[in-house]
């Protein structure tokens, strides 16, 4: 069989060698003797310059245990041995392995049939190890992955290539930033002219001169010299020298502007004439700082040139994110490199058959920022050509970036950053005018206000060219372009984008919140002249409380029919009532429609952008109605890419993932994604009409189907095979929802004044939430109301709706114990806790017991937003939509039955939903629930209550990323509450008499003391 297998080798040889062309700088090798003084050669070798060398093995697919056994001995074969002169990579010692493993199927193939079988064939299998940070990584993590030849081939581009070398890199770069703009900084807060001449060329970017701009020149010059590197000695560049001949002879501020004016007056005006130009403008008031300035960048850039790294010249967008002062004030928040892979990779995964310069598809990011998402799609089409063509990209480069590549920014440097990491594919190809455009933002002359990309929503007929001028860049020079006719409407084949403007404060990774328009550089006036711009846009799905929607409807005009757009939005986006416009024109104009979200214990590592608590999530979608306009299929990954390589990857996955299981089956669960042998997310077909947006999130995608089963009336717990029926329906048919806090008391907008206590005359509130004085269903109101004068009218409106009951619309699953608060007398709710007046107060009781219980949670859960960790944050709009108990259907004596129930419960004091696996009157309130009011006394149906509460439990949404557990005596003792354990006790044994079997609350609780230790190790 040895035979056999050298024979499948050289075939794949050939093929990799097609997928990893030579012309694009790759080396595949077969039985070459790669380590210095050993005859051991592995079966196939990959160089590539700035990549480690990669050794491969070759052998057959068989016993898993086997295949762990061809891995040791690969790596003790090969791995540490130094290698030959002429397979050295970036490292001199051999670090990086992979085994393949063939099929079985190959063995009685004859080499004809082989050779169609080697390109075909889907499940080889591999394994790559590497070493990054002086440790060793695997991938994948257990096993082997299975795939095509095309797979491998990703595989080794990222796996020779450590993210962690990039990560390095990138913040070598951003301290040797830091370093130097911290000595020009000292410089112009001396000389007045130098602050000048820096505001001056860098436009006002950053507004008034500061520190941040000092940076921003900083890393524009070091980003220079990286380019010119690339450029030193090549043809009409024979004069240039590169960064290490100054740091060799000294860095001299003459020979450096004589260079870069050589450079200049062949192209590359973006990179290199701000540059240029601070060495007059900004560096020439003292020289011997210009030049300590200019050394430490030039000779931190000479050591990320010996890093040989593909990645170098995008290492500057990612650090100038990391320098903006105000970037959490405005949410400017970057992309992650493995985020910006993992979405480019969904949204262009193929090229068309045979594809030619006018078939290559037509890509913009109308927020562009330094372009990581941009470039991200553009080193996609670069690989698929080399796979498709053989040959190198360098043939599409110029086409590309002059016609296919469109780019709109605010920031002048931000596009000029992006235009520089897409012409660093080949940075000899000299450029014309690129379709990357800096768009006018803030006011511009003496009074019009611009909403940058925003401007391109207007009508094109009736645009007036005039009004929305930007500047476009160009490698020859600037230009003046008008945005409509850069970017007509119907054009692109992809649309991928991260917006940055988010509604104002509701993201917790800043105190200050965020600021729709709002930056540290611009005023109060100019913010509210620009949303009022904003208001004016033409739009049909745009909402102004959220301005990122009209980014999505942006995309949906630039987009041709069958075009693809990919976006990261908040998660918020996929429940909150003000996006129901975008859901439902995803719903019924678009198909093929994916949404990937991250199943994680904090919102910071559910989110696909850095610096950010808020989940979010990719949503993918073809424009046009297709046959399956209005589903989705749902993707719930367990954690965020941790690699390049992992995401690559996991979208490989995604995409050829087949959806089998879908929401309106019996609750079974999604189906699972494998990379290796390990799960690292699922998958579950669902359909999108309004209030089914929620499979988000997910670790357990039974609880979607348990929720869905529900709606229809049937009650199927997670993993049983049957169901019962109760009667459901949503909460705006049986009660009348009350006003928000704004409307209430709003200091302009308000009808009442609130006083805390209830010393003064007025009508009772609950105002303020107290997690721990509001345990049990019972609670008091703790204010008072009063008409404003002049407001009687609208005061009495809102007053007609206080009522006994009220719900949390914005409880933290991980603090507070019940979504509906009783009141003894009728109360306005204020601010989170609203008025829920049910038409008929005889279903109070029976509501209650629900509402509060884990049914309660689960509804709420379902219907909220995910997009907080520990939170379930939901509008008024929404809450009318929550599937609850239909009390209407409930008999008299039901109804009675309930009445007893809350008399005996409503001070019972629990725990906060997170902990309610182990809240054992929790337990008791389902169960007499259950019994007693809606008659149900399968066994089965109770033993499943616990795995209900249980997934709940385990759900990140639900759980957060909170250790700690409530203390209810400790409470208790503080607040004077009575002691209820002899309670408990009774109402236990009643229903053990009964015949109602309850969970064991402390062995509950050391299953969840368990999990949480073993969560945090991870």
């Amino acid at each position: 069989m040895k035979k056999k297998e050298n024979v499948v080798t050289s075939l794949t040889v050939d093929v990799l060698g097609d997928v990893l062309p030579r012309a694009a700088g790759w080396e595949v090798e077969e039985q070459e003797n790669v380590l210095d003084r050993s005859a051991k050669h592995p079966d196939i070798v990959v160089t590539r310059l700035g990549h480690e060398t990669v050794a491969i093995d070759a052998k057959w697919q068989g016993d898993a245990n086997r295949g762990e056994a061809n891995l040791k001995e690969v790596c003790a074969k090969y791995r540490g041995q130094t290698l030959t002169t002429d397979f050295r990579g970036k490292s001199a010692a051999l670090t990086t392995v992979m085994v393949i493993r063939y099929p079985q199927t190959f063995k009685p193939l004859r080499r004809w049939e082989l050779i169609e079988a080697v390109k075909a064939a889907a499940d080889i299998e591999y394994v790559l190890v590497g070493l990054s940070k002086g440790a060793d990584y695997r991938f994948p993590q257990h096993g082997f992955a299975s795939g095509t030849l095309s797979d491998i081939a990703n595989a080794i581009r990222f796996g020779a290539v450590p993210s962690a070398r990039i990560q390095d890199a990138a913040e070598q770069m951003g301290d040797a930033v830091k370093g130097a703009a911290s000595e020009l900084h000292k410089v112009a807060t001396q000389r007045k002219a130098v602050a000048a001449g820096l505001n001056e060329i860098l436009d006002g970017d950053c507004g008034e001169y500061g520190e941040q701009m000092a940076r921003v020149g900083c890393l524009i010059i070091m980003d220079a010299f990286v380019f010119q590197n690339s450029l030193a000695g090549k043809t009409q560049m024979e004069t240039v020298r590169p960064p290490a001949y100054y740091k060799t002879n000294g860095i001299d501020l003459a020979e450096v502007a004589r260079d870069w004016d050589a450079i200049l007056k062949v192209n590359y005006h973006p990179i290199f004439n701000d540059a240029r130009r601070m060495l007059d403008a900004a560096l020439c008031y003292d020289e011997e700082k210009a030049e300590t300035v200019l050394a430490e960048l030039c000779n931190s850039a000479c050591e990320l040139i010996k890093s040989h790294l593909p990645q170098i010249h995008e290492l500057a967008g990612e650090v100038f994110q990391t320098l903006l002062v105000d970037r959490k004030e405005v949410k400017a928040n970057y992309t992650l490199p493995e985020s910006a892979t993992l979405i480019s990779a969904l949204a262009c995964p193929s090229l068309p058959e045979n594809a030619t310069l006018e078939t290559l598809p037509k890509v913009a990011d109308y927020a562009c920022g330094t372009g990581a998402l941009l470039n991200g799609v553009y080193k996609r089409i670069q690989h698929l050509w080399e796979e498709q063509k053989s040959e190198s990209s360098v043939g599409i480069h110029r086409y590309m970036l002059e016609n296919n590549l469109a780019g709109c920014d605010v920031f002048s440097h931000c596009t000029h950053l992006t235009f520089s990491a897409m012409a660093s594919a080949h940075p000899t190809v000299t450029l014309g005018a690129t379709r990357v455009i800096t768009a006018p933002f803030g006011k511009i002359g003496e009074g019009d206000f611009k909403t940058g990309s925003l401007e391109l929503l207007d009508n094109q007929m009736l645009f007036d060219a005039l009004e929305a001028e930007g500047k476009k860049v160009s490698g020859s020079e600037e230009a003046v372009a008008e945005l409509k006719r850069e970017f007509p409407h119907g054009e692109m084949d992809i649309v991928i984008m991260n917006p940055p403007y988010l509604t104002t404060g509701a993201d917790m990774a800043t105190k200050k919140g965020k600021q729709v328009f709002g930056s540290e550089f611009r005023s109060k006036e100019e913010q509210l002249q620009m949303l009022a711009e904003l208001r004016k846009k033409q739009t049909q799905y745009g909402h102004g409380k959220v301005p990122y929607s009209y980014f999505v409807e942006l995309a949906h005009r630039k987009l041709r029919k069958g075009g693809r757009m990919a976006i990261i939005l908040p998660a918020t986006i996929l429940t909150s009532a003000p996006f129901k416009k975008i859901r439902t024109l995803w719903a019924t104009d678009y198909h093929n429609v994916k949404v990937v979200t991250i199943a994680q214990y904090s919102g910071h590592d559910s989110a696909f952008s850095a610096e950010t608590n808020l989940a979010e999530c990719i949503v993918i979608a073809d424009k046009g109605v297709g046959e399956n306009t209005g589903r989705a299929t749902f993707v719930c990954l367990n954690e965020r890419p941790q690699s390049l390589l992992d995401a690559s990857e996991i979208a490989s996955r995604i995409l050829v993932c087949k959806t089998l299981r879908k929401q309106e089956d019996i609750p079974t669960g999604g189906e699972p994604i494998y990379i290796g042998e390990k799960v690292i997310g699922q998958f579950m077909d669902c359909p999108i009409n309004y209030g089914e947006w929620s499979a988000t999130r997910l670790r357990g995608m039974a609880l979607q189907q348990t929720v869905h089963q529900l709606v229809k009336g049937k009650l199927h717990m997670p993993l049983e095979p049957a169901s019962v029926p109760v009667p459901i329906c949503n909460i705006g048919d049986i009660a009348a929802v009350g006003y928000d806090c704004a409307t209430i008391k709003g200091k302009h907008s308000g009808a009442l004044n609130i006083h805390a206590g209830l010393d003064v005359e007025g009508y009772d509130a609950l105002w303020h939430v107290n997690c721990e004085t509001q345990r049990a269903m019972v609670s008091q109101h703790d204010s008072k109301l009063q008409i404003r004068v002049g407001e009687e009218e609208r005061a009495h409106r809102m007053l007609a709706l206080a009522s006994c009951t009220h719900y949390h619309t914005h409880l933290r699953y991980t603090a507070n114990s019940m979504f509906a608060p009783w009141t003894y007398v009728p109360t306005v709710g204020v601010t989170s806790i609203k008025n829920l007046a049910l038409h008929e107060t005889r279903w109070n009781a029976a509501w209650t017991l629900w509402t509060n219980s884990t049914f309660g949670l689960l509804g709420h859960w379902a219907t909220a937003g995910k997009q907080q960790a520990g939170r379930g944050r939901m509008t008024l709009k929404t809450l009318k939509h929550v599937p609850t108990l239909d009390v209407r259907e409930l008999s008299d004596a039901q109804l009675e039955a309930a009445e007893r129930v809350f008399a005996d419960l409503k001070h019972a004091r629990m725990l906060p939903y997170n902990e309610c696996r182990y809240d054992a009157w929790r337990h008791i309130l389902d169960a007499r629930l259950l019994t007693e009011v809606l008659g149900i006394t399968n066994p089965a149906v109770h033993k499943a209550m616990q795995k209900l509460r249980t997934l709940l439990c385990q759900e990140p949404s639900i759980a957060g990323d909170k250790d700690s557990v409530a203390d209810l005596a400790a409470e208790a003792k503080k607040h004077g509450y009575t002691d209820d354990t002899a309670a408990l006790t009774t109402q236990q044994l009643a229903l053990q008499m009964r015949g109602i079997e309850l969970p064991d609350a402390a062995a509950e609780f050391e299953k969840a003391k368990a999990e949480r230790k073993a969560r945090a190790a991870a």
